[in-house]
């Protein structure tokens, strides 16, 4: 009887420590998967966590930073001192003034981002964005950041080459005698008022016009130049190029148009049509350029809307060569 009572609060014992057994094994078996999902966050070479404690609301170039990996096989700085030095110095008084005022701002509850050249080593600047988000104490002052490091140079050389090319056009199209013209036809209609019309500064000045506000970017700005005697050919051969879905139908005609000063001159009109797999037209890009004053057409015929053949020649109103 007495060792059976004895028994008891042993086996008590022996349950209550089982249980915390048990507790401690699921603690861990949460961190060790906590651990494997953070470890997976921090596999990509292009993206680092970080985190800064900061003393009063104020930065320290010795504040120590830590890092939850290195960025693109790199180690990156362990002090703000430090990180400072690593930006491009036409960057580094811009990060740190941005910094400084988002520390101190007390209405500031958002996430600051900001982009610089970072040297990753050997003298390499690459382009980076980082974003840092605060963590206040009491008296509302700052006493932690912490955010993201993305590498984004690939995206920033990217963005770069495209405003290169585009400049590149640019002057290269200001140098053009032709005016250069694009429609995006909306539904395979080139007479839909939600096309996207863009006429080039060149066209604009080869009718004496100088503002989008003198001459928008709508097809009625062309069609309503148009001379009384050259507007339903012209525009009959504009449709009938874009509504043949074989892509047969040429579109190179000339026209008069008139000019700022009331006078109509002569212009060759050219285009060719980007298509769907159906043959439905998708994009219209086109040129027009000027003739000579004393240009004259040497024949005149009506509009021709039938395909073209290979043994039909093409079908113009005019020779506008």
């Amino acid at each position: 009887m007495g060792r059976s009572r004895s028994a008891r609060p042993l086996a008590a014992v022996e349950k209550i420590i089982a249980h915390e057994i048990a507790a401690r094994e699921l603690a861990q078996e949460a961190l060790s998967l906590q651990n494997q999902r953070w470890n997976r966050f921090t596999q990509n070479p292009g993206e680092a966590f970080w985190e800064l404690r900061i003393d009063a609301s104020t930065l320290s170039s010795h504040s120590e930073i830590w890092w939850s990996n290195a960025l693109d096989g790199q180690v990156l700085p362990s002090r703000f001192g430090h990180l400072l030095e690593a930006i491009h110095p036409a960057d580094r008084d811009v990060f740190h003034r941005a910094l400084a005022r988002h520390l101190n701002d007390r209405n500031a509850r958002g996430t600051l981002c900001h982009e610089y050249r970072l040297d990753i080593g050997q003298g390499e600047y690459r382009w980076t964005r980082m974003s840092a988000r605060l963590w206040r104490g009491d008296h509302d002052q700052s006493q932690m950041a912490a955010g993201t490091l993305h590498d984004i140079h690939q995206q920033r050389m990217q963005e770069q080459e495209l405003t290169l090319a585009a400049t590149r056009f640019e002057i290269s199209r200001e140098m053009l005698h032709d005016g250069l013209w694009d429609i995006e036809v909306i539904a395979g209609d080139p007479a839909n008022p939600k096309n996207a019309i863009w006429w080039s500064s060149q066209m604009r000045r080869l009718l004496g016009h100088t503002t989008l506000e003198e001459f928008p970017n709508t097809l009625e700005a062309w069609s309503s130049r148009l001379h009384p005697e050259d507007s339903q050919f012209a525009i009959n051969a504009f449709v009938a190029h874009v509504n043949d879905h074989s892509g047969q139908t040429p579109f190179d005609v000339a026209y008069r148009l008139r000019h700022k000063t009331g006078e109509y001159r002569w212009f060759r009109g050219r285009g060719q049509t980007r298509r769907a797999a159906d043959g439905s037209p998708l994009r219209v890009v086109g040129a027009w350029s000027a003739r000579s004053p004393t240009f004259m057409p040497a024949t005149k015929s009506v509009s021709c809307t039938r395909p073209r053949r290979s043994n039909t020649p093409p079908c113009r109103r005019t020779s506008a060569n």
